[in-house]
């Protein structure tokens, strides 16, 4: 339960005017500290044990400064291959090397609320489902609402912005690896899979357990939102 599975193969294209030919997870957000920096300070600060990155849009890049890199932490990756597989697609695709259970997050996102909040929702209630963190959209940060919840429970989940949805994914989430493999079967192959289609099927499946945070969180998706981060960054002198 203390791994960590990080999405880190998308082109970034909302990014790319000011991203320089860099993939997001190489991004500069303060003189010699990338993002990537930041998100193995996060996952040490939680108390993970190991990194997987699941890549695909200018890995050779990410692989490159691993390499010059000497992490605390060991960080393991996965390759989408030729063709991008969607944040969907990459997390099926490396199933078989995930433990029981593993904390989901992106390549994109640095986050203020503690994993052990997961925890404590997953241990609490049995370990009976998976958990995500929801929060309302919060002015200056990137985000639309994509979730639903019920009590306890989320039970709707879908990427957009869809009427009646006043929630959205925070960002982390702490899965159980046979909820993902009992919902693989509902998944139509296809060139690219969404995480939120997997996430829509589980959640109306009553699988997914909902953490509500007030938490921030920081995130780089955008020109605008990578400004408010290193601003955000500054301020808290990280």
């Amino acid at each position: 339960m203390d791994s960590l599975v990080v999405l880190a193969g998308g082109k970034g294209t909302r990014i790319e005017s000011v991203a320089g030919g860099k993939p997001k997870l190489l991004l500069e957000l303060q003189a010699g500290k990338s993002f990537l920096d930041y998100k193995v300070d996060e996952a040490l600060k939680n108390r993970i044990d190991s990194v997987l990155l699941l890549l695909g849009f200018r890995s050779n890049q990410i692989l490159e400064a691993l390499e010059q890199r000497d992490y605390e932490i060991p960080i393991a990756t996965l390759n989408d291959g030729p063709r991008l597989r969607g944040t969907g697609g990459a997390l099926l695709r490396a199933l078989p090397f995930l433990p029981s259970s593993f904390f989901l997050t992106y390549g994109d996102n640095l986050l203020e609320e503690s994993y052990d909040s997961l925890r404590s929702v997953y241990e609490g209630a049995g370990c009976d489902a998976s958990v995500m963190a929801v929060t309302k959209p919060v002015v200056g940060f990137d985000g639309t609402c994509n979730t639903a919840i019920d009590g306890e429970f989320v039970i709707r989940h879908k990427k957009g912005e869809p009427q009646g949805f006043d929630y959205l994914d925070y960002g982390l989430l702490l899965i159980r690896r046979k909820d993902l493999e009992s919902t693989a079967q509902y998944i139509f192959p296809s060139e690219s899979i969404d995480l939120s289609i997997i996430l829509g099927h589980m959640a109306s499946r009553g699988l997914i357990r909902c953490l509500l945070t007030q938490k921030k969180y920081m995130e780089i998706g955008t020109p605008g939102s990578l400004d408010n981060a290193i601003r955000r960054i500054d301020l808290l002198d990280l």
